[in-house]
This record gives structure tokens, C-alpha cells and sequence, in this order.
């Protein structure tokens, strides 16, 4: 009663694309959200959608997310620049020597999703905007005044105790946008499913995936899987990452 949700193309696709999709309405009274599930007509879950009241709610949404997505401390390996951007929307570049701080904004020239960084006054030569991407060890920035032109930061995590991935599924709902432009592909989504149970404490059996987070500063080994246990959230993540696994195709 007197709430809406935003229904996104994505969505009209997956239910015209799969005839007897089922829809639940789900409350996750701890986090205190509302969330629309599509599953599919082998009980798959395919998609999640928050509720919100307005369009400008979810951009408000998306944009906070970006924010705690690129928050921390960078070095570029490649030319020794270091790169720090912060939750206000400061941030402090030196660029071979010369230090200079700004601010960023985060803006689509298109009126759409929020996904560009524009960084004012950059080295004092006016505005610039970049593209970033997560990726297991900081950012790639796509500079979109110098197409094709990127560079890879590695994040500083002496600074940050938190993965790179944990803003995406610690308390939202994973989304097809979410897996489509903040993840690769299929490795990342294996990685960030297997990322939500280590940062419980899971003890993994495989030696990659036990050697993989056991380097990581944040893990932390629980005495007994017994004792792991995920959020309502964390486990719809799990279960669509699965399905997004399970039904790649290249």
C-alpha cells in the first residue's frame, strides 16, 4: 500500500524472456528493506529490486554506493602516483611529485546511472573525467578524455579493513547491474561468492580459495564452519551470483 518500485528494462527483458516468472515480495526486517525477487520457472533467483519511492532514489542509491566503492587510499604501480579519494567527496592526487587536492562529483552525462568520477580543477588544467572499475586489488580508471587510455591503482589496505568488493553485498541486494558493470564476469562472481562466506570466517576445503583470502589483512577463520552464518541479504547474494555461475554462457 502507497509504495513503488522501479522496474528497470533489465527486468521487463528477464520476464519477457522467461514465461511463468514468479515474483515475491520480501521484508528483511533487519536491515529494515523491501525487496522485489524474480525467480524463474526452475525456482532460480534471476533478480532483485529494492524498493523506492521515486527514480531519484535510486540514483541516490547507486551514488553512495559508488562513493564507498572507490573510498581509500591508491598507488598507480606502474608511475608511483598515489590517488585518495574520500567519502565527502574530496580527494587528494599527487601526480609525479606534484600534490594538489580537489573535489570529484559523480555524474552520467546521459542522465542515467552515476557510474563516472569527474574530478574538478585536476592538475589545474579544468575538469577530467575517469571511469572507475573494482577490481581484486583497487580500481581501473578509464579516462574518458583519452579513450581507450586506462590505468590500474592498487588499493592501499593498510588504510582501508574492508575487502574491495564488500560495499556490493554486505547489506544490498546484488543486481544485474551490479554483476554486469562492477564484475568482470564469471571469475569475479565466483570470487565475490566466495568472498561473502570468507569474510564470515568460512574455512575453505580448496587450497586456492583457503590460500586466496587466508593473504587477506580482513579474514579472520571462524573455529567451525558451524559457527558461519550469513545475513538474509548476503544469502540471496549468494544464491543469485549461483545462478548467474550456473547460466553463463560466452
Amino acid at each position: 500500500k502507497n509504495r513503488h518500485f522501479v522496474l528497470t528494462q533489465a527486468t521487463d527483458n528477464a520476464i519477457n524472456a522467461n514465461v511463468g516468472t514468479s515474483v515475491v515480495l520480501y521484508s528483511d526486517y533487519e536491515t529494515r528493506q523491501t525487496l522485489l525477487i524474480f525467480r524463474d520457472k526452475k525456482k532460480r533467483l534471476t533478480d532483485m529490486l529494492l524498493e523506492n519511492s521515486y527514480a531519484d532514489d535510486l540514483r541516490d542509491a547507486m551514488t553512495d554506493l559508488m562513493k564507498r566503492m572507490i573510498n581509500g587510499h591508491y598507488t598507480n604501480p606502474a608511475t608511483g602516483d598515489s590517488w585518495a579519494f574520500e567519502y565527502d567527496g574530496t580527494c587528494t592526487i599527487n601526480l609525479q611529485g606534484n600534490s594538489f587536492a580537489s573535489t570529484y562529483v559523480l555524474s552520467d552525462d546521459n542522465g542515467g546511472t552515476p557510474c563516472c568520477i569527474t574530478i574538478n580543477n585536476f592538475n589545474g588544467e579544468g575538469a577530467r573525467k575517469f571511469m572507475p572499475k573494482p577490481t581484486e586489488e583497487g580500481l581501473n580508471l578509464l579516462d574518458m578524455d583519452n579513450l581507450p587510455n586506462s590505468f590500474d591503482l592498487t588499493m592501499d589496505l593498510s588504510k582501508a579493513d574492508r575487502s574491495r568488493y564488500e560495499p556490493l553485498y554486505s547489506s544490498r541486494p546484488i543486481t544485474p547491474f551490479v554483476t554486469d558493470y562492477f564484475l568482470g564476469g564469471p571469475y569475479d562472481w565466483l570470487y565475490v561468492k566466495n568472498e561473502i562466506y570468507a569474510r564470515q570466517g568460512y574455512q575453505f576445503k580448496d587450497k586456492n580459495w583457503r590460500e586466496t583470502f587466508s593473504s587477506k589483512p580482513w579474514y579472520k577463520p571462524a573455529a567451525s564452519n558451524n559457527q558461519v552464518e550469513l545475513t538474509p541479504i548476503q544469502m540471496l547474494n549468494v544464491e543469485y551470483l549461483k545462478y548467474r555461475i550456473d547460466t553463463y554462457t560466452p
